[in-house]
């Protein structure tokens, strides 16, 4: 969604709003001034875009400031829409780019006035502020398909203002450009491109020596979303999520086009926010495949929104006059509403990236017991069903003394229902634990290999060769036997066979 583009539909709801102008944020602040810091830099090792200098990626960073620095307005962050792709533009070019995407308003019926009161406003960032002390956990902001990173100006303001330095770029395709066609292939093509974009932001807040990547979020609205999940399924970096209407709910092909995202295996906590168009009800989701509903192994949390559509979700419509039509509902009710979001983002970033207890209270509590207004929200938590284990967790059970192998896979497996060990797994595994001399315990996954893959001829040589290692003369000959019952052609077995029989004991 880009309202600068898509005028003609926006401008129709704007013509109803009158003198309605949204204030600079709907939310309040937190304790500390915000900073605001422009960086044009490209990622050199992508030239997806067709350039042999990188992919562009132009990032806006908001952070907790010491002290406030220039002020900034709403024309600043609209302004940097017109320089995404070419930061060689002059000020002056920005400006008449800037000029001709909101004339059109002028033409189409919005009064100039009002116009110009969009571009003043002011904004609660300031320019180039001095950083406060201290180091911050860090939340990516992904945008909605096509949108400028600006787009939700007043949650990355809101956030920083409580403690977080937010980074954030626009959201382009493969080529640089939009990011959905409708193509399948192309589609998932540019949602990889994004998920790397925000790979690569995370790497550039390593660099910010006020910025704790240690602790860090994604939070996407729209297609972002979904950019976030695959970058989560990617990085474990990444801490939490928080989806505004996320698109893995509703592109269930695209997601099963993509086999490395597979939501039985995803395990990052999940906060949720679902327009009214789509409500979540009580217990299921009405969205048939829906990537949120397949997800056993990651904490969720479903906020369904009962006054916003799903443009209402960025500022930038709110701000610039939403494309949904609205008959039920005021301009005031649908700003508290956003706050609302911004709230329950923020106590969920609290509880995941802050350890905060009143954050996880609020959160497990009721939207009556929080004093939402009724007809605001739902809210419905849902604990992960079971940890998906990992083999580094089940590792110490397995090695440990006298344990039988088959015995502690199948208890694990038991409390870790999604758990599973891929057969080419098992080999690498090996290759790490012969590397560093573990022999005892590389002789354990092999007999775990041989027991969960009994007609593989490779577990069975690796078998009969840690136990001809160790000595076992009588295990290691019945077992290159068993492995050449599997693969007679296999040539360590003929060899070492041969070699052990012919050998006196």
């Amino acid at each position: 969604m880009r309202p600068l583009v898509f005028v003609a539909s926006l401008v129709l709801s704007t013509l109803t709003l009158g003198a309605e102008i949204a204030p600079p944020s709907p939310a309040d602040p937190g304790p500390w001034p915000v900073g605001f810091r422009l960086v044009e830099q490209v990622d050199a090792s992508r030239s997806d875009t067709g350039s042999d200098q990188g992919r562009p990626v132009q990032t806006l960073v908001w952070y907790p400031a010491a002290r406030a620095g220039q002020p900034m307005r709403y024309e600043d962050y609209l302004e940097l829409g017109s320089a995404e792709n070419d930061f060689s533009r002059t000020p002056a070019e920005r400006r008449r780019r800037t000029d001709a995407a909101l004339g059109i308003y002028t033409v189409l019926g919005t009064s100039p006035d009002a116009i110009a009161s969009w571009r003043a406003a002011p904004v609660r960032a300031s320019r180039d502020a001095t950083s406060a002390d201290g180091r911050f956990p860090v939340v990516i902001y992904a945008a909605s398909d096509s949108s400028p990173a600006y787009e939700n100006d007043w949650l990355c303001e809101y956030l920083a203002s409580h403690g977080y330095v937010v980074l954030a770029s626009p959201s382009h395709g493969a080529d640089g450009g939009y990011m959905t066609d409708g193509r399948l292939p192309q589609d998932l093509a540019n949602t990889r491109a994004q998920a790397a974009d925000i790979g690569f932001l995370i790497g550039f807040a390593r660099s910010m020596p006020f910025a704790d990547t240690t602790h860090l979020a994604v939070v996407g609205y729209s297609w972002g979303g979904l950019s976030a999940t695959f970058a989560a399924m990617a990085d474990k970096r990444i801490r939490a999520i928080v989806a505004w209407d996320g698109s893995m709910r509703y592109f269930s092909k695209l997601m099963h086009a993509a086999p490395d995202i597979a939501p039985e295996a995803f395990t990052t906590p999940m906060l949720f926010i679902a327009d009214r168009e789509d409500p979540i009800p009580p217990a299921r989701d009405a969205w048939p495949h829906s990537f949120i509903t397949r997800m056993p192994h990651a904490d969720l949390i479903l906020v369904g929104m009962k006054r916003l559509f799903h443009p209402d979700l960025a500022a930038q419509s709110l701000r610039l006059g939403s494309m949904a039509k609205h008959d039920d509902t005021t301009l005031d009710q649908r700003l508290a509403s956003y706050a609302w979001m911004e709230r329950y983002t923020l106590a969920f970033l609290d509880e995941r990236l802050k350890s905060d207890a009143s954050a996880q209270t609020f959160l497990d509590a009721t939207p009556e017991e929080n004093h939402v207004p009724p007809g605001t929200l739902t809210s419905i938590r849902r604990r992960a069903t079971s940890s998906l284990g990992t083999i580094a967790d089940m590792a110490p059970h397995l090695f440990a003394e006298r344990a039988d192998p088959q015995t502690v896979h199948d208890d694990y497996v038991r409390k870790h229902p999604g758990f599973q060990i891929a057969g080419d797994t098992y080999s690498s595994w090996l290759s790490s634990l012969l590397a560093d001399g573990d022999i005892s315990q590389a002789a354990t996954v092999a007999a775990l290999w041989t027991t969960r893959l009994p007609q593989s001829g490779e577990a069975w040589t690796m078998r009969a060769a840690i136990e001809d290692t160790q000595g076992q003369r009588d295990n290691a000959i019945r077992d290159y036997r068993h492995a050449l019952q599997l693969d007679p052609n296999n040539p360590i077995g003929k060899r070492r066979l041969q070699t052990l029989t012919s050998t006196p004991p």
